[in-house]
């Protein structure tokens, strides 16, 4: 069984007196994120629009994602399916086990009835398989998991000029909820439909796609009616349906695309204002500048470093780097290179606390920036 409090941030987050069902467990194969993962979703302004006025997730069917193999199984768990009565193939209770041992591939087949044979069992899942998974009454809303922002992304599901991303985590879109939870919650899969199997079960493989979408990188909360253990008013075939959320609890941030104007964000902090939503609205940092392009590189600024030897009057310098001070400092009292018998501190460091500033000190001259050390020391000759 899948229920809510197999995940204890999720169990955690739910509001009090929400609804949930114990749903059936597709295949064991629902991997779920930890509640702090960072969930992006890339829409269009009408589609923010629509979530902040209506305050709810629209889920679209399953089959009305535009892959013509979402739902689907694989070919190669049909190919085990098909084959079982050549491989290795045994009765262990409460399941049917079918294996090809040239790979080690395995399938499990749940019994409906404990007393079912081997041949009544591998044939009602075939039925189950072939009659066509109930791609219709699944639905799903669909997340980007990642912690930074997705260039592929963009331009998939956001436009090019009025594009925005809704930035939340796992516990936050679980947390924003408010009449009722998604059936399913989960990471997607994604497999060769050629080699990889896919676990049996009555419930469509919602939580597996093709190689070819792995840059999504998805999570998916689904929407299953068909398949609770505690039925609950059906929906009808529709569309899609939608669950009630709170907007202020699910968004984190609204993140406007690299390619809009530079005058959308304004319009989007006054969107979101008149929904009493009071969170960031950042423009993308994808178009950023990379370091060094059309500005000079950063010059570091002279420093006075103080060295402390036992037996010595410490010495200052006024150099750009601890690694010259270090050079001034052996050779002005005659040290071996490897001799690491005194330390060199900031005067910053030593007003900090890491060492006594000193009173008295002698002060060298370092041959490093001597032009520009001997205008800008303050302790200059």
């Amino acid at each position: 069984m899948w229920k809510l409090q197999q995940t204890h941030w999720m169990h955690d987050v739910v509001r009090p007196g929400i609804r949930h069902f114990d749903v059936k467990d597709p295949g064991n194969t629902i991997e779920i994120p930890d509640g702090n993962a960072v969930l992006w979703r890339y829409v269009d302004i009408a589609k923010l629009l629509a979530l902040l006025s209506k305050r709810s997730l629209f889920f679209p069917a399953l089959n009305k994602l535009g892959d013509r193999f979402e739902g689907r199984w694989s070919n190669r768990t049909l190919e085990l399916l098909q084959g079982w009565d050549e491989l290795w193939t045994r009765d262990v209770g409460d399941h049917v086990v079918v294996e090809d041992r040239r790979n080690d591939q395995r399938l499990e087949f749940p019994k409906p009835d404990p007393d079912w044979s081997v041949d009544k069992t591998i044939g009602h899942w075939n039925g189950v398989i072939r009659t066509g998974a109930s791609t219709g009454s699944t639905f799903v809303n669909c997340w980007y998991e990642e912690a930074e922002e997705s260039e592929a992304m963009w331009k998939l599901f956001a436009g090019q000029q009025y594009g925005v991303a809704v930035r939340t985590t796992a516990a936050h879109l679980i947390g924003s909820f408010t009449e009722r939870l998604p059936d399913y919650f989960g990471r997607v899969s994604y497999v060769s439909y050629d080699s990889d199997l896919m676990q049996v079960s009555e419930f469509p493989p919602v939580f597996f796609k093709r190689k070819a979408f792995k840059h999504e990188s998805e999570v998916r909360a689904v929407v299953a009616p068909g398949h609770r253990v505690k039925q609950a008013q059906e929906e009808n075939y529709s569309p899609g349906v939608e669950l009630p959320i709170n907007p202020v609890q699910l968004i984190q941030a609204i993140v406007v695309s690299p390619y809009s104007s530079d005058w959308l964000p304004d319009i989007i902090q006054s969107i979101l204002g008149k929904y009493d939503i009071d969170v960031a609205v950042e423009k993308s940092v994808l178009k950023k500048r990379p370091p060094g392009e059309g500005a000079h590189l950063t010059v570091r600024n002279l420093e006075a470093y103080f060295a402390f030897r036992n037996g010595e009057l410490p010495l200052r310098v006024w150099t750009t780097s601890r690694a010259y001070a270090f050079e001034e400092v052996r050779e002005r009292w005659q040290l071996d290179p490897d001799d690491e018998q005194f330390h060199v501190w900031t005067e910053a460091e030593c007003d900090a606390g890491h060492h006594e500033r000193p009173k008295e000190y002698e002060r060298i001259q370092s041959r490093h920036n001597s032009e520009l050390q001997n205008s800008v020391d303050p302790e200059r000759s």
